[in-house]
């Protein structure tokens, strides 16, 4: 576990990442919090809407698709109970081993806080 977050991420095989996107994706829409409970966090509700949107193809989409989703669930996800929170750590231990080393890792989600059109492909 001393390598996570290591200068150079490690080498990972699409299927790989694509399973490990697919599974925090099915976590997100289990436990991502209701619209209706962000009405005074606009900057959320704008990241679901973009995270609805997500649709990555290759290895690099992949990768930012899974930053964005750990930083999602990282600041506005909390399940309520320990089975989910304990499903939600190995999650986020899986990402990191596969995520490049940010140092601000908010100012590279930027273009995630932003409204996306209906038209334009959020990963581009």
């Amino acid at each position: 576990m001393s390598e996570l977050h290591a200068d150079e991420m490690s080498p990972v095989k699409l299927e790989e990442l694509n399973g490990l996107y697919g599974n925090m994706k099915k976590f997100y829409y289990k436990y991502r919090p209701d619209l209706e409970q962000l009405k005074d966090q606009e900057e959320a509700a704008r990241m679901i809407g973009n995270l609805n949107m997500l649709a990555p193809y290759n290895q690099e989409e992949h990768i930012e698709a899974i930053q964005f989703l750990y930083y999602f669930l990282t600041e506005y996800c909390w399940p309520e109970n320990l089975q989910a929170e304990a499903e939600m750590e190995s999650l986020l231990q899986r990402a990191k081993k596969v995520m490049p080393r940010e140092k601000r890792q908010r100012q590279k989600m930027r273009k995630w806080l932003r409204p996306i059109d209906a038209g334009e492909q959020p990963l581009a």
